[in-house]
């Protein structure tokens, strides 16, 4: 199977936005975020403060295990969400008789003991997803850095990416 480029975008509800207002005026053209390779990231570290400075996002592609890693999170919360157990999965009803489940998480703490508990197959991918986004966020903080004049190792007049990670 051919590796397909993944973006990795900060903004997941905008760009759903944006994709739905692309769908809704025809007549106007897609909006593409700046799009930068991982593996060379660090030598575009003043184009990828412009992109986010301008732009406000970017879409990272070229991250090694995220596509995968992505399919089977989503795999995984689909399982989750058919199961019916517990009150893990939120249910609300939508016009034209759409029905929306949502797991909720916060991204910083993992999942809830209730998700954890009732679907360990979604927990685990999910944990994979996580490393492979928290990696390419760390890139993308490593060249801020570079291109707010930080060197390696020195953090003075860059965005301190070091205190940045911490909540990563």
């Amino acid at each position: 199977m051919a590796s397909r480029e993944v973006g990795v975008s900060v903004f997941l509800l905008l760009v759903a936005a944006l994709a739905a207002g692309a769908n809704a005026m025809p007549d106007r053209e897609a909006y593409h975020p700046p799009r930068f390779h991982l593996p060379r990231l660090d030598d575009h570290a003043d184009d990828v403060l412009r992109a986010l400075e301008r732009e406000g996002m970017l879409l990272v592609t070229g991250a090694p295990g995220l596509e995968e890693a992505r399919t089977e999170a989503l795999l995984g919360l689909e399982e989750c969400a058919r199961s019916g157990n517990g009150d893990h999965v939120r249910v609300a009803s939508l016009s034209g008789g759409v029905v929306r489940q949502t797991i909720a998480t916060k991204s910083s703490s993992g999942l809830p003991p209730e998700v954890e508990s009732q679907c360990p197959g979604f927990a685990g991918r999910a944990q994979a997803l996580r490393s492979a986004t928290r990696e390419v966020t760390r890139r993308v903080v490593r060249a801020l850095d570079r291109g707010m004049g930080a060197g390696e190792g020195d953090h003075q007049g860059g965005c301190n990416g070091a205190g940045v990670l911490g909540s990563v």
